[in-house]
């Protein structure tokens, strides 16, 4: 008897262009490293090593070190696993094309930490039992692995292990290595930046590493978080940092229930949140995106693998937030790949038609390789943050990482995949607090906290990010040593608004980005010294504006320094999501405007507990859909105005 039909999807596969790159040999690649010298800028990838010998990226090689801080990996730089080598390759190239001309830009430092990824603590507990000649049998070993994954305490540990000889050196041995990395972590990467920044001026680590045992759980900060703070703040670099892998088979039975249960199975649980060390409230956190929805098969007979996700929308391996102090994390998204589901088998398995390709430690199996993870989202946010060094060699991590934002778009496949999810609410229930609102009484979901604790701010624009057009001007100030802010103060940068960029068609957007670097003090609740916030007032004077900053300076309260009409309404993070965050961006959108040739951004900081002056950056983005010629209007507007200051 038939009881259910399913309709055949629209399926699409790959045969041969995925086939073919195993076969591409080095004289088949086109390649030039004219544009590589000593002032090219670098990036530190901290991993499990490199193909320094790799032929696409030998010429940009750096120094090469080892930071174990145990002594049970090999003892070369050189990458066993693989994972660091293509990591590199996406730090290199961005996204990889064989058919494009590889020309390398910036110069790779590799910083080697393990072998493919840090050997566990149980492990390591295990180990040295044994090389102290303490047997333990199958039971007492599970009973070690349950504690070290938390699933028992330490006294129900010792009173089941039921080892009579030696006890107390068993006790001593375990207890070494509860949080050893906890411990050992924050020395590791402080030695990898002194090293890397001092010697080479290297201003941009990659950390696709994390530890999966410690999604972010609205608490304390755990230690290798915190370091990652004070380092960027200390020596003004960048850390770009991947949220994290989720494995939905970690927690389900069922592998065919994630054709249901995607997306919403992400918002359900505390497990599927980003992971130490990528809650770094000054860190660049990147999650991942699906980048393809046609998987490969070699022959029809080998058509059993669905793709779960489609291109552009959220990974269903990717993790999401919120950060500390509800803050958006992750800051961006960017190319993953993505997981399958095998029909045959009911197995949730790897496509390399669904994966991201990079270069391979193995050159016997070719010059590429595919992977899937956010490790290798966050190197493409590192490329592009290497392209702005490259272009404004001084300026700050805060510029960086303000200008990434004016960049990014949140793509249209999201915002309708998650629109599609909210309007379900049979959902609603098992959907955790941090992605609801209360409507007037009524919960439901909270369509901005679902968008940007799932993308944050999207996926940068490499080439936004470093240029300017006829039709979209970026202009930005980099507020550092005596042009920082002081505590609960306020200044104010005026927007000129020519009348060529109010009369063009269509919609006119003004983007705005703030990005700063706040002391931080894990031992806090309130974890960050300070705090950020923006405002764009229309209508306004100059001097009216100043004289209504000046009256309310350090006033906890300053919403109603300007009527409502006088204050640009911004899309996007709604203000109070956005400012929980150090990374902080907005758009004004009007067709219309009859508010004069100046809008004003006011920028406030206020004090937490900290007492020091604040560095940050400021990027404003003119953008319109109407093609104008609007970069020399605003250049000599601004030329104008320096030479009156002057």
């Amino acid at each position: 008897m038939v009881y259910r039909i399913d309709r055949m999807p629209n399926y699409q596969m790959k045969r041969v262009e995925r086939a073919h790159l195993s076969q591409i040999r080095l004289s088949d690649i086109k390649y030039t490293s004219q544009e590589l010298d000593d002032n090219s800028p670098g990036i530190c990838i901290i991993d499990s090593g490199i193909l320094s010998g790799h032929p696409l990226i030998k010429e940009c090689m750096g120094d090469a070190k080892t930071f174990y801080i145990t002594n049970d990996y090999t003892s070369n730089e050189n990458d066993i696993d693989g994972h660091g080598t293509m990591v590199a390759g996406i730090c290199e190239y961005g996204l990889i094309n064989v058919d494009d001309i590889f020309t390398p830009l910036i110069r790779l430092f590799n910083a080697k930490i393990h072998d493919g990824r840090y050997i566990g603590d149980f492990q390591l507990c295990i180990n040295e039992l044994k090389t102290e000649g303490i047997a333990v049998n199958f039971e007492q070993e599970d009973l070690i692995y349950q504690f070290f994954v938390r699933e028992i305490d330490l006294d129900t540990l010792i009173s089941n292990l039921e080892i009579k000889k030696r006890l107390p050196e068993v006790k001593s041995i375990i207890n070494k290595y509860i949080n050893i990395y906890e411990k050992l972590r924050p020395n590791q990467m402080r030695e990898i930046v002194e090293f890397f920044y001092k010697q080479y001026n290297c201003r941009i680590f990659n950390l696709s590493q994390g530890d999966l045992y410690s999604p972010y759980d609205d608490g304390k900060p755990r230690a290798w978080t915190c370091v990652l703070d004070e380092l960027q703040r200390e020596f003004n670099v960048v850390f770009v940092v991947s949220t994290g892998n989720y494995d939905y088979m970690i927690k389900h039975d069922n592998a065919e229930n994630i054709l249901i249960e995607y997306p919403q199975y992400l918002y359900k649980s505390i497990d599927t949140r980003v992971i130490d060390p990528a809650a770094s409230v000054n860190s660049i956190t990147v999650g991942g995106l699906a980048n393809s929805s046609t998987p490969y098969a070699p022959r029809d007979e080998h058509i059993n693998i669905l793709p779960i996700s489609k291109n552009n929308e959220i990974a269903t391996i990717t993790r999401i937030g919120p950060g500390i102090n509800k803050s958006i994390k992750p800051d961006f998204v960017a190319y993953s790949g993505d997981e399958s589901l095998n029909i045959t088998s009911n197995r949730i398995s790897n496509n390399i038609g669904l994966q991201v390709l990079s270069l391979s430690n193995n050159l016997t199996d070719g010059l590429f390789s595919y992977g899937i993870g956010t490790s290798f989202a966050a190197p493409y946010i590192s490329h592009i943050a290497a392209l702005i060094l490259k272009k404004y060699s001084n300026c700050s991590n805060n510029l960086v990482r303000a200008i990434l934002a004016s960049s990014a778009l949140i793509s249209n496949d999201v915002i309708r995949q998650l629109s599609q999810m909210t309007l379900n609410s049979e959902y609603l229930p098992e959907i955790g607090d941090n992605y609801k609102q209360n409507s007037g009484g009524k919960i439901g979901f909270s369509r901005q906290k679902l968008l940007h604790y799932s993308t944050g701010y999207g996926l940068p624009n490499k080439y936004y990010a470093i240029e300017s057009y006829e039709n979209r001007i970026v202009l930005f100030a980099d507020m550092n040593g005596e042009n920082s802010i002081q505590i609960d103060k306020t200044h104010i940068f005026e927007i000129p608004i020519p009348q060529i960029f109010t009369n063009a068609k269509g919609k006119k957007r003004i983007i705005i980005s703030l990005a700063f670097n706040p002391e931080v003090r894990k031992t806090r609740l309130d974890y960050m010294g300070t705090s950020m916030s923006f405002e764009l007032i229309r209508g306004k004077s100059l001097n009216e504006v100043y004289t209504v900053c000046a009256s309310q300076a350090g006033k906890e309260e300053k919403e109603d320094r300007f009527e409502p009409k006088f204050i640009c309404k911004m899309e996007n993070a709604g203000k109070a999501l956005r400012e929980y965050g150090t990374l902080q961006r907005s758009f004004f959108e009007f067709t219309t405007s009859n508010y004069g040739d100046n809008y004003y951004v006011v920028v406030d900081c206020k004090k937490n507990w900290s007492t020091e002056k604040q560095n940050y950056a400021l990027v404003v983005t003119y953008e319109t859909d109407d093609e104008i010629e609007l970069y020399n209007e605003i250049k000599q507007r601004i030329r104008i105005r320096r030479r009156e200051r002057v």
